[in-house]
């Protein structure tokens, strides 16, 4: 009985260690699913995070797609500003993709230049101007309008541009500074507006003090406005140029011998009928005048429509009032002082002359006693000539 007790207790204590053994191995198996799952990244193994690594960003894909219909959606609505004649428009679409991508921008400007490619001048000008007014600084803008001017024979308005850029890149300034020395060429033989090229070679001579053509341009310019001593100074300057000391000197030597031969042996001028009377060609500060010789007139006589014009290049300078008798009384006009003035070649310096505020039958004025009388003169009326030889 005793025995049988004993076979029972171990029965049971086997039946417990089973049950136990089986419940470690359950506990056992739980925990080492939860840290398995539960790794950091870098210790799961190679294959699963290759595999991750190849699974695509969704969240990026679905950016770039967004981008890209983006850009083409500024480019269809460019093209159609363009098309439909809205520049405006197509200028603020620019604009807008200036800053933020210049990728899209450069497209943007390619398809502006082949689509003005096929447009009339007036409208490629326009456009680009347009654009440069908000785009200053860029090559490519300048480039293209000075192109256009080029091809359209404006040289004046190439140089000007190139003069106005505000480009502080070396590269750029060697450049355009070839540019602008070819173009001022083009404009000074082509350009016979002689206030712009005063006004163009007295600028160039300033920025460029060692391009002897803009010097010598410029003496020529004054010569042809009858500004004799302006001249005389830009060639003296000259005169130690390796290019253009030459005809410096040349240039120089006959203003001087044509002086001294006028002060000494005198000149002619030709005249023409005017009823009974005579005119004069002459000419101040490059204005072309026609004058009715007057040896009853103490003073020289010009409209205010001659005089405003010669004003305008900065040849003349009031000084005062003056008294004059004319077909209906004693009348005060203003005098003023005409720096250079010319009959023929002969240039009669500082010359007095009154103001008519009406017309004066067609005419410029009235060449009067104050430019003749300090030399001997006489009109040959069979040859219609003017011969005034120095007292």
């Amino acid at each position: 009985m005793e025995i049988n007790l004993k076979t029972e207790n171990n029965k049971k204590i086997l039946c417990r260690s089973i049950l136990i053994l089986f419940l470690g191995i359950i506990i056992g198996s739980f925990v080492n699913y939860v840290l398995y799952f539960n790794k950091p990244e870098g210790n799961i193994p190679q294959e699963k995070q290759e595999n991750i690594a190849r699974q695509p960003d969704k969240t990026s894909v679905a950016a770039t797609g967004t981008e890209i219909a983006k850009q083409d959606d500024y480019l269809r609505r460019f093209k159609q500003c363009l098309a439909e004649k809205e520049y405006n428009n197509s200028l603020i679409i620019y604009q807008e993709l200036y800053k933020d991508s210049a990728e899209l921008s450069i497209k943007l400007q390619n398809y502006l230049f082949e689509y003005l490619a096929t447009e009339p001048y007036d409208v490629k000008v326009f456009v680009l101007e347009l654009y440069l007014e908000h785009f200053a600084d860029d090559f490519a803008f300048i480039i293209k309008l000075a192109e256009t001017y080029k091809k359209n024979n404006n040289f004046y308005q190439a140089l000007v541009l190139f003069l106005q850029a505000d480009i502080r890149n070396e590269a750029w300034l060697n450049w355009s500074d070839k540019q602008i020395y070819q173009l001022s060429h083009l404009v000074y033989s082509k350009n016979n507006n002689l206030d712009e090229l005063l006004d163009l070679f007295i600028y160039l001579v300033q920025r460029y003090p060692s391009y002897s053509f803009y010097r010598f341009a410029l003496a020529k310019i004054y010569l042809s406005l009858g500004y004799v001593e302006e001249a005389k100074s830009e060639l003296f300057v000259l005169t130690d140029s390796n290019i253009y000391g030459n005809k410096a000197k040349r240039l120089l030597n006959s203003i001087i011998n044509s002086d001294e031969q006028n002060n000494l042996e005198g000149f002619t001028v030709p005249l023409s009928k005017y009823g009974n009377h005579f005119t004069v060609s002459a000419r101040a500060s490059g204005i072309e005048l026609k004058l009715l010789i007057d040896t009853g007139t103490t003073f020289t006589v010009l409209t205010s429509q001659t005089l405003a014009a010669i004003q305008k290049k900065h040849g003349l300078t009031k000084i005062g009032k003056v008294n004059l008798i004319t077909a209906n009384g004693e009348v005060v006009s203003n005098l003023y002082r005409i720096k250079s003035f010319f009959l023929g070649n002969y240039e009669l310096k500082d010359l007095d002359v009154a103001e008519s505020e009406t017309d004066i039958d067609g005419l410029d004025g009235l060449l009067g006693m104050n430019a003749l009388s300090n030399y001997n003169f006489f009109i040959d009326q069979a040859d219609n000539l003017l011969s005034i030889i120095p007292k």
